[in-house]
């Protein structure tokens, strides 16, 4: 269950009382590019394009894990850092893309976590494999196939969830919490 569901669900039973129908936002933010992880991964498959152009392929893993900005940097810093082109795969925007927002933990590290068994079973190629699908058979430039996935992959679960949660007042009793298999 998503953490906003409870709350979705109480505004949705406090809207039945007054109307029928209520327009939400749902869906801006996935079609006309409203989160900022939209402009960071740009932003930062831009600066890795450049970054690669004169650092070398084998001082790049030396950067990420000590590199000179350990030296000068704040912690909060080396952390933010972390998640730029310097620590992530530049080679893949979806280390940019899913690890930093879509993740507890980065593709890497959940191969490090789970046992070989599991990872050949729940994904045989990579942990983002069924959004990766909708990548592929997308078109145009970086941010109109990220707008493309999301659409396709995350935004229908959102709408599912909100769908439960609006629909939910309709089956229940008054002041009954509803139960969602939602998220």
């Amino acid at each position: 269950m998503w953490p906003s569901s409870i709350s979705l669900y109480f505004v949705a039973r406090l809207a039945r009382e007054k109307v029928t129908v209520v327009l939400t936002g749902e869906g801006a933010d996935e079609t006309l590019a409203g989160y900022t992880r939209y402009a960071f991964t740009l932003k930062n498959a831009a600066m890795d394009r450049a970054y690669r152009s004169f650092v070398p392929d084998f001082a790049r893993p030396r950067v990420a894990k000590s590199g000179c900005f350990v030296v000068i940097a704040s912690a909060t810093l080396r952390r933010k850092l972390e998640h730029t082109f310097i620590g992530k795969d530049g080679n893949s925007w979806a280390s940019f893309y899913f690890d930093n927002f879509f993740s507890a933990f980065s593709e890497v590290e959940q191969n490090g976590l789970l046992t070989e068994e599991f990872v050949r079973e729940a994904a045989p190629t990579t942990a983002y494999k069924n959004v990766l699908d909708y990548w592929e058979h997308s078109s145009g430039e970086m941010l109109q196939r990220l707008l493309y996935t999301d659409i396709k992959t995350y935004l229908v679960e959102l709408l599912m969830k909100q769908d439960n949660m609006s629909m939910a007042r309709i089956h229940r009793k008054p002041g009954a919490v509803p139960r969602s298999s939602a998220g």
